[in-house]
């Protein structure tokens, strides 16, 4: 297990599912944790739970993002070490079919999210001469899916943000890496997933879906998160710049 003891860590939508692992994961080992969601109920069980600190709000919104990382530093009279900036997918369409208010709400939360959280943790890191951001994009941030533009272009504009802020960050031992992610056993993608023709049960619909990923299976969240405590450890102090895909093979792209 990684060991966090000592550090504070704030982890952005993480009332359930991937967010929800990792903040355990960084819980388990030591970190003091807080979390945010927008489901004022599931968060309200999550930080229960995991005896978090907890906020509600739209990280699209930056004075909650400037409130989220004040009240964190205050709860817990530390500026934050580990900032994992997770966010919800945006939703699919086509290039000429998605709408200024989608385009703008998918800029807030999936990039401008990204870049306001640095922007307020960072300086505390630099202080330190420490610290771990991680952000949590997709595979389309690196090969565009059919019908999903908002995804592919915020993601990947949030790769080329956190590699530069790498270069930047770096001399004063702050490490900056991106996650691709792929498909995760959430409570979301198995709503997702629907039986296949012949197919009776989720179970074999998972079975089935699983058959796209050349390690034939789909990690539940716990798992999964592993690949994120590592890249928030001190063991990983020389990993930085770095876009990983966790995603089973899926990608085909060499590099």
């Amino acid at each position: 297990m990684m060991r966090f003891e000592g550090k504070v860590a704030l982890v952005t939508a993480a009332s359930r599912g991937i967010g929800f692992a990792v903040a355990h994961g960084l819980r388990a080992g030591g970190a003091r944790v807080a979390i945010c969601g927008r489901d004022e109920a599931s968060l309200a069980a999550a930080a229960k739970e995991l005896g978090a600190f907890a906020l509600a709000g739209d990280i699209g919104d930056a004075s909650f993002l400037e409130r989220l990382v004040r009240e964190t530093e205050t709860h817990y009279g530390s500026t934050i070490d580990v900032l994992v900036a997770n966010n919800g997918g945006p939703p699919p369409g086509g290039s000429t079919e998605v709408t200024e208010e989608q385009w703008a709400a998918a800029v807030q939360r999936n990039l401008m999210s990204a870049v306001r959280l640095t922007r307020l943790v960072a300086p505390g890191m630099r202080s330190k001469k420490w610290g771990r951001i991680i952000h949590m994009a997709s595979t389309t941030a690196k090969e565009p899916d059919d019908g999903m533009v908002l995804s592919n272009t915020t993601r990947a504009a949030t790769v080329a943000f956190a590699k530069t802020l790498s270069r930047e960050l770096g001399p004063d031992g702050v490490t900056v890496n991106v996650v691709l992610t792929g498909a995760v056993l959430t409570e979301r993608l198995r709503s997702l997933l629907q039986p296949a023709p012949g197919t009776s049960s989720l179970d074999e619909a998972v079975a089935e879906a699983a058959k796209m990923f050349p390690v034939r299976y789909i990690p539940s969240a716990d798992e999964f998160a592993k690949v994120v405590l590592f890249l928030a450890s001190t063991e990983a102090g020389y990993l930085t710049g770095v876009a990983l895909p966790a995603d089973g093979g899926f990608m085909r792209s060499a590099m």
